[in-house]
């Protein structure tokens, strides 16, 4: 049945079924548009196809000094923040991952740290179906993880996401593409 369906149909308080046909138990009634946004829920964000690019290179860190110096000076607060924002929907530090993210620094040279910034990277990548994979993520972390958090901070803010910064604010319209 297609949407035009529902829309020529007074629906009754019953879950998309017409007033007309309730009463009937050989009509049945499909909601298409919810069985597809359910089928479309269900498949997994790495599975998406990413179509854009970033909006900023790796290499903006000349340019914008604001966020150069949060995600260079603590780039594990930059990335919590990050991790907060895509798993709450909120501004803010994520206080965990942070203590995390610096025992892996401490306890392993950085490779845990490591791994978790390219696994942070790779939801931002899939959340905003981003071009990329998991080997790029890994490169340009492991060459230049204070450009990679850069470009990730810059990404998020300007599709309307600040995760937030201890060094800044960001006034409206500022980053935004």
């Amino acid at each position: 049945m297609s949407s035009q369906y529902y829309q020529d149909t007074e629906m009754s308080p019953m879950k998309g079924v017409p007033q007309d046909s309730r009463d009937n138990p050989e009509v049945v009634v499909t909601d298409y548009r919810a069985m597809e946004s359910a089928a479309h829920a269900a498949v997994p964000a790495s599975t998406k196809r990413a179509e854009r690019p970033w909006h900023y290179s790796l290499c903006y860190c000349c340019r914008d000094a604001n966020s150069f110096v949060e995600c260079w000076c603590c780039p594990l607060c930059q990335l919590s923040r990050q991790y907060h924002r895509m798993k709450k929907g909120t501004a803010g530090m994520d206080v965990p991952c942070c203590v995390l993210l610096a025992c892996g620094l401490l306890l392993t040279g950085g490779l845990l740290t490591w791994i978790g910034t390219c696994k942070i990277r790779q939801r931002v990548r899939d959340r905003y179906q981003i071009r990329g994979n998991c080997c790029g993520d890994c490169c340009v972390t492991c060459w230049c993880s204070g450009c990679a958090v850069q470009q990730q901070l810059l990404e998020m803010t300007s599709v309307r996401e600040f995760p937030g910064a201890c060094c800044y604010v960001v006034r409206e319209g500022e980053y935004m593409t």
